[in-house]
């Protein structure tokens, strides 16, 4: 048996007990996981975010955006609808943005607005949750893995997909990370 001491996403300290025995890369992904939730005492007395709500603000985002339905088990739906109710409109708020630039003055920002397109084509609720590290993700996150998941469908010069990856790092600097 193995004792963690998890740093929960309220900032309370509990001490986890888990059977079996696993690799470091797992240990490290189970102490992630459990840290993004609330400590028992918090999620008992209701502090709890309710997910139910969330889940339903997500799919009226959904239906007024034009998104896609998600597509996947009844677990992955609860939970993607809820990853992508986070990251979709700050998506939809740069498409925007971009928008009222030239993309054809710079490379990269077409480049971006191409990886957005396919980022919110996306209706695989498992391909939502692994690109997202399962909340605990980034919007510039989010686009640099739908970044390499369309640049494997493409062909674009490296010095473009230079660009792009400078783009992404500004923006992840300019977000304050």
């Amino acid at each position: 048996m193995a004792v963690y001491a998890i740093t929960h996403k309220c900032g309370h300290v509990e001490t986890s007990r888990q059977l079996g025995r696993y690799n470091k890369t797992t240990e490290k992904n189970l102490i992630i996981l459990l840290g993004t939730q609330l400590c028992s005492e918090c999620h008992r007395n209701g502090r709890a975010p309710n997910w139910r709500r969330e889940v339903a603000a997500a799919i009226a985002m959904v239906e007024a955006s034009g998104l896609p339905a998600l597509q996947g088990t009844k677990k992955q739906l609860i939970w993607a609808q809820q990853i992508r109710g986070r990251f979709a409109p700050e998506i939809i708020a740069l498409r925007d943005r971009i928008g009222d630039h030239d993309v054809n003055d710079d490379p990269a920002l077409g480049l971006l607005m191409k990886v957005i397109a396919f980022t919110l084509a996306k209706a695989d609720a498992g391909w939502w949750i692994d690109k997202t590290g399962g909340n605990n993700g980034t919007c510039t996150s989010l686009l640099r893995g739908a970044g390499f998941d369309w640049l494997l469908t493409e062909e674009i010069r490296p010095e473009e997909r230079e660009q792009f990856d400078r783009l992404l790092d500004k923006m992840e600097q300019d977000a304050g990370r």
